[in-house]
């Protein structure tokens, strides 16, 4: 990715946008308590924020994100400061994984999936 296409996507605050960081991350933390050692799958990682968040406190996570740009954005961030993110390049209605996850969060991602009880299955 040329630094043309990855300069808007740095630009967005890696803890997400204001909403995010201040409405939903707080009620998701309540929510998923404790992450530390438990496998997270973050399904529609986008810019990857919260998978790093996650890391951050411990999580092992698998990032899925089907945008090319956001991925390799989310990679770029991992080589620079590695947490242990697997990022997959994957649409949810078509993805499959091998391992068991502990806990699945989907933020915000449902209404941008065409078919999302598909998604629920895979």
């Amino acid at each position: 990715m040329s630094a043309i296409e990855r300069e808007p996507i740095a630009a967005l605050s890696p803890e997400g946008d204001v909403a995010k960081k201040h409405l939903l991350y707080p009620t998701v933390q309540q929510l998923v308590g404790d992450v530390a050692i438990r496998k997270i799958l973050d399904a529609g990682a986008g810019q990857g924020y919260f998978s790093r968040i996650l890391a951050n406190r411990g999580a092992i996570v698998t990032s899925v994100e089907p945008a090319t740009t956001l991925i390799e954005h989310s990679r770029h961030l991992e080589s620079q400061q590695p947490l242990g993110v697997d990022y997959v390049q994957s649409d949810l209605t078509t993805a499959s994984f091998d391992p068991v996850f502990d806990a699945v969060l989907a933020n915000m991602v449902f209404l941008s999936v065409h078919d999302w009880t598909r998604a629920l299955d895979a």
